[in-house]
């Protein structure tokens, strides 16, 4: 199936058509020279603005103009607002100035670039997970600059955009030419985006050999050997490193079917959607995938499914639909546009949202203009932007409806308009327009949560159908004002989580039901972030885990206790036996409309004989995590990429990896952290490592001085334990704010694996 240009499909009034609008004046409210600035900078010349803040000062500088410009793009193209198309021209030609400054074809706005890039050129590859030579993820950043130029190119017809992109991929040719495959392959285990994606999307356009060339050397084989085989080695890997990756693969499957790398991302999105993805299409904790049969530290934690996980899968779901056709494919879509995507934005200020928890009853944290430049940021404004990517597609006889969106589409000469008001009813309707009557198949989508009352009328009458890969398929004469009535009755159901465990989630149709929870003494501070480095993550207090309801009673009798509200459509009320008892009736209604408030999306179930157990075992992991809460003074999870980034990570000699489901970093050399210090009170240090490595040593320094030593000889096999360096009263009371913490193995001996490091208070 093909896909329509952005400009021959148009959004409708409905909940799309105001994201849209609203996305339209966010993206108007920034400074395209403040953008543009790193890149000027970088290139020599000098800056019309002052650089933004936040992430575009911290060593990504440059990654939001590439999202800005697909943004751009894509918004003129479903507007036709010429302002969109200014800003577009006005970037892509400085831009083109810097590409002509640096004169080797490189444009970027990577602090120190040329550098990093240099030593690259001349055969030296150092890559962390979120390092190469120096620099933050390098080509993470400049992939956005590559995609942004490619839209203009291909979205707008930019002819500029197309010339700066041709010379950014010659230059690329140039520098990767030197480089040997091994070399290669070393530098892709930094984060870099799609940049295989990209390049073989030119090479679709261009047909040049040299585009399809650096498609295949930019494939990682370290992700890709493992799914030609059909293994699942994901867990603990950066999730948002390995979506763009695949999509990339499937790209390059497109140009070259006997590849077998098409199965490969067909078997990564069945592993993604099935395995590792929670009711509103989201996957990943901490941005990274966990065990595919423990869900529990997404259900903890702060740091839920990542924004950009669900746009890039919606990215690859298209694709993959492109070669068969299939409706799967568009079920999940769906799931994950109405419950994950269009929940992000905030209806007011048209903020975006980073991490969607999933713990019970905590809450979401949303961007600001001209403050937030987040990842997440980045694709948030190009999700509003992209709506009708995947409405309808059609190959040479047949156009295909494929979501129930309010909208237009223009095709051969025929106009197709479609209203609707779904999820809040249960029925489309498809008009025709068209000069002069014409032959073609209709193909309407049956989606997956559809039962035997899904029917299509035209004209008023029923109409006989016949079906393939989820599509009820019209095929007639069709005449102007032909008038389609699709109607497919949403009902109830429940959905567990992937890993078997007792929580589930309420659905109506494709639609999450989730419950809103406000509380003076559980607030939502940050809710609108600030400048700081790691305000997309919502800093608000645990609600207490002892303190969830539990829905006492039979998992299969749990759409009994949905009562419908008559004055609230799709609104429900939870009922029957719960534990806790709540203080006031508890209210379910579709998630993509909750906002400023915290929520619950799974629900715990439980047997009345196994309550009193549990009640007692989540009393005391509750006061574990409060004590625990309590001492904390700053933590660093290593081998992460946030993380590891807010605590200044340096380090020579290190290598990450994933045991038991956690990630952790070591070294032959040395590692280090900038640690948060509280000088008014003892502390300690905490390190957990795995007991059952043999033969490991380090040196614990403190602002260069040693505190103590951690060996490991396999003494406590098969567990992760905790070690204490009290550090000593001189040290942290001469040592303002920070400390300075190394790693240092011991001679002829590699460090620990090290997954946690927390400087905590000792207690009294």
């Amino acid at each position: 199936m093909q896909l329509f240009h952005p400009n021959s499909v148009h959004l409708l009034e409905g909940d799309f058509k105001r994201s849209h609008e609203l996305n339209k004046s966010y993206l108007l409210a920034h400074n395209v020279d403040r953008f543009l600035a790193p890149f000027l900078v970088e290139a020599g010349l000098p800056s019309k603005a002052v650089k933004y803040g936040n992430w575009e000062s911290s060593g990504l500088d440059g990654h939001s103009a590439g999202h800005y410009l697909s943004a751009l793009a894509f918004a003129y193209a479903e507007s036709g607002d010429a302002i969109f198309k200014e800003r577009l021209d006005y970037m892509i030609n400085e831009l083109a100035l810097c590409q002509e400054a640096n004169g080797d074809g490189y444009v970027g706005g990577i602090p120190g670039g040329k550098a990093a890039w240099e030593k690259l050129a001349q055969g030296e590859v150092k890559a962390e997970r979120f390092n190469l030579n120096g620099a933050w993820v390098p080509w993470y950043n400049i992939h956005k600059s590559y995609a942004g130029l490619k839209d203009a190119w291909l979205v707008t017809g930019n002819l500029q955009a197309k010339d700066v992109l041709l010379k950014l991929c010659d230059w690329t040719s140039s520098l990767v030419s030197k480089l040997s495959e091994e070399q290669i392959q070393q530098m892709l285990y930094a984060e870099h985006g799609g940049m295989n994606d990209v390049f073989a999307e030119v090479f679709q356009h261009t047909g040049d050999p040299a585009h399809l060339k650096l498609a295949k050397q930019f494939s990682h084989h370290e992700l890709l050997n493992p799914l030609l085989e059909r293994e699942d080695k994901l867990t603990g890997f950066h999730a948002n490193t390995q979506i763009p990756k695949v999509i990339g693969y499937q790209r390059i499957a497109q140009i070259e079917s006997e590849s077998g790398w098409g199965q490969a991302a067909e078997y990564f999105w069945n592993n993604i959607v099935h395995k590792r993805s929670i009711a509103i299409g989201g996957n990943s904790v901490r941005e990274h995938f966990h065990d595919t049969h423990d869900f529990s530290p997404m259900l903890e934690s702060r740091e839920g499914p990542e924004s950009c996980n669900t746009f890039n899968m919606l990215r690859l779901s298209t694709l993959l639909y492109q070669d068969d056709g299939d409706s799967l494919y568009i079920d999940y879509y769906e799931r994950a546009l109405f419950n994950h995507i269009l929940s992000l934005q905030h209806p007011r200020t048209g903020g975006y949202v980073y991490f969607t928890p999933a713990r019970p009853r905590h809450y979401r944290v949303y961007s600001q203009p001209e403050t937030s430049f987040w990842c997440c940021v980045g694709t948030g404004m190009e999700n509003p932007n992209r709506y009708t990517e995947l409405i309808y597609a059609h190959d040479d006889s047949s156009l295909a409806v494929n979501l129930f969106i309010s909208s237009q589409v223009n095709w051969k000469g025929i106009t197709l308009s479609q209203t609707t008001d779904f999820p809040s009813t249960s029925t489309s309707t498809l008009t025709v327009s068209t000069p002069k009557p014409k032959t073609f198949a209709l193909r309407i989508r049956k989606p997956a949560w559809a039962d035997d009352r899904f029917a299509i009328t035209i004209n008023g009458k029923k109409t006989k159908t016949s079906y393939e890969n989820g599509y009820a398929i019209i095929e007639r004469k069709w005449k102007d004002s032909d008038r389609i009535e699709v109607s497919f009755p949403m009902q109830l159901s429940v959905e567990q989580l992937p890993d078997g465990s007792p929580y589930y989630a309420f659905l109506k149709g494709p639609i999450v039901l989730a419950a809103r929870y406000q509380s003076p003494e559980y607030d939502l501070p940050g809710l609108f972030a600030g400048p700081g480095r790691m305000e997309h993550i919502a800093p608000g207090s645990y609600y207490p885990v002892d303190k969830n309801p539990l829905l006492i009673g039979s998992p299969d009798d749990l759409l009994e206790r949905l009562t419908p509200i008559p004055e609230k459509n799709n609104h429900f009320t939870l009922g029957g036996d719960i534990r806790p008892a709540p203080d006031s009736q508890i209210e379910l209604e579709p998630f993509y409309q909750i906002h400023d408030s915290r929520y619950t999306l799974y629900w715990r179930t439980a047997d009345e004989s196994e309550y009193a157990q549990l009640a007692a075992e989540l009393v005391a992991k509750q006061k574990r995590q409060t004590a625990l809460q309590k001492l904390t003074i700053d933590s660093v999870a290593p081998g992460q990429q946030q993380p590891e980034v807010e605590h200044d990570f340096r380090g020579e000699g290190t290598r990450t990896g994933i045991l038991g489901g956690r990630q952790f970093r070591e070294s032959s050399q040395w590692f280090g952290y900038t640690l948060k210090n509280k000088q008014d009170t003892p502390v300690e240090l905490v390190l957990t490592y795995f007991g059952g490595e043999w033969s490991k040593a380090c040196n614990i320094e403190v602002n260069g001085r040693v505190i103590g030593e951690l060996i490991v000889k396999a003494d406590h096999p098969d567990t992760f334990v905790e070690k204490a360096f009290p550090i000593p009263d001189e040290i942290r009371s001469a040592s303002g704010p920070r400390l300075a913490l190394r790693i240092v193995a011991q001679e002829n001996q590699t460090t620990p694996a090290l997954f946690d490091i927390a400087l905590r208070r000792v207690e009294q």
